[in-house]
């Protein structure tokens, strides 16, 4: 688009003209260099509005103060010559800020429009006036300006000039900070915590990352960039998008987005069992079958870098694998609503049982238990994560059971430990994030 064009629309827009608004956006979408001349054409609209205004209530007050027509005719024309310069001084600041580099110095006072320098002075303030300012970490006391670059060397906060929006940025991170008509940040690599005042509903704070964009309203959330997009939300809610999809993150949830695919989103977690991470993911499980399942520790997860991959092979003699975590000590569940549990499918259609071991006596790792056991059916139908949400109540007694079980329902008051069975195959899965939720 041509600079010409550029600001044919942004005049058309200040003059209330909607119908050029669309064209106007995709814009400010495609380019950094529009955001910077519509921030800057709505920071010199809203000082000359601010300065016509202080302008007319003196000349309202003349007006009272004088008796003779001749005065008062005289009062009524100078309001018109004074817009008239300031509108002429106006156009050409803004000609001299569309034209100037984005690495320039502040712009100079036009010295040849001494008439409208009352006026237009505010406008230029405004127009050269900080977006934000870091206040501690890299280059400490650095005012920012739509287009800016942060590379953060060490720990870094910024904070937003007349709202208590603050970002931290952890080392390494990588962040350009705009503001066409809100707060937008592109993260380019590293990690992020921002902590967003209350936006306006039709101009949230966006965030955009190689993998996705996010919007939000008012709320506390970090985002890191490296292979992917993660973003874990605190408080309130994030809207997260990503190769067309959206999903609305809340308060405890995450979500992933990697290149070319739609977010993973995972719901908070009253506890966590196992999340995988090499070096400690695989200790849990302690009681694998004797044969016919393979298990190993995969690089890329749910939502994190770690997963466990699990082949089950039956056989004659192994017609049904499983993969079992034992609790040193039978931990009481009533507080939860269900299980949660990640798992990356082959859509084969493969059945797996996720069993749970309530109550009944104490047994160690690697005897045979005596507790009831209850299960869930998952079915692989579907290629790629899914996080599946299983209640308690969805659970049914197995028919196997072992001599001494004891018969008295789902309590959750004493849970020994899940396995996760081959029902039917073939079964080639991934699992992460295992663990229990609360609704």
């Amino acid at each position: 688009m041509t600079r010409a064009r550029l600001d044919q629309l942004i005049d058309a827009c200040l003059d209330g003209d909607a119908t050029l608004r669309p064209e106007l956006e995709a814009a400010l979408r495609a380019s950094p260099a529009a955001r910077q001349a519509w921030w800057r054409a709505i920071q010199i609209h809203a000082g000359l509005h601010g300065a016509l205004r202080a302008r007319s209530a003196a000349v309202s007050g003349a007006r009272m103060r004088r008796a003779s027509p001749g005065r008062r005719r005289t009062a009524a024309t100078f309001p018109l010559r004074w817009v008239l310069a300031a509108v002429a001084a106006v156009l050409l600041v803004a000609v001299g800020l569309h034209t100037r580099q984005p690495a320039a110095q502040p712009v100079a006072q036009p010295a040849a429009q001494p008439v409208a320098q009352p006026v237009a002075q505010p406008a230029v303030q405004a127009a050269v006036s900080a977006l934000a300012r870091i206040t501690a970490g890299t280059g400490v006391g650095r005012e920012l300006i739509a287009g800016d670059e942060v590379v953060a060397t060490s720990a870094t906060t910024i904070t937003f000039t007349g709202e208590a929006t603050v970002v931290r940025l952890e080392p390494g991170a990588r962040l350009r900070v705009d503001r066409p008509h809100h707060i937008a940040l592109v993260l380019a690599s590293g990690v992020m915590t921002i902590k967003a005042a209350p936006q306006p509903v039709d101009y949230p704070l966006r965030v955009t990352t190689p993998h996705a964009e996010l919007r939000v309203i008012g709320t506390v959330f970090q985002v890191a960039v490296a292979q992917a997009t993660d973003v874990r939300v605190d408080h309130g809610t994030v809207a997260v998008r990503s190769a067309g999809d959206e999903v609305h993150v809340s308060a405890g949830g995450e979500a992933r987005c990697c290149p070319g695919e739609t977010p993973r989103q995972g719901g908070r977690l009253l506890r966590l069992f196992d999340d995988f991470i090499a070096g400690s993911g695989s200790t849990a499980w302690n009681n694998d079958s004797l044969g016919g399942i393979e298990r190993q520790l995969v690089p890329e997860g749910f939502l994190d870098g770690g997963g466990c991959r699990l082949r089950f092979l039956p056989d004659r003699d192994q017609p049904s694998p499983w993969a079992g975590m034992r609790f040193a000590t039978p931990q009481d569940w009533r507080g939860a609503s269900g299980i949660s549990i990640a798992l990356r499918g082959s859509g084969k259609g493969g059945i797996l049982l996720l069993e749970i071991l309530d109550d009944g006596p104490a047994s160690a790792p690697g005897e045979i238990d005596h507790a009831e056991r209850f299960q869930v059916v998952i079915r692989d139908e579907r290629t790629g994560w899914r996080e599946w949400r299983l209640p308690f109540k969805a659970f049914q007694r197995r028919a196997m059971q072992f001599p001494g079980a004891p018969a008295d329902g789902l309590t959750l008051s004493a849970v020994q430990g899940l396995s996760l069975i081959q029902h039917t195959g073939p079964l080639d899965v991934v699992v992460d994030r295992l663990g229990l939720y609360r609704e």
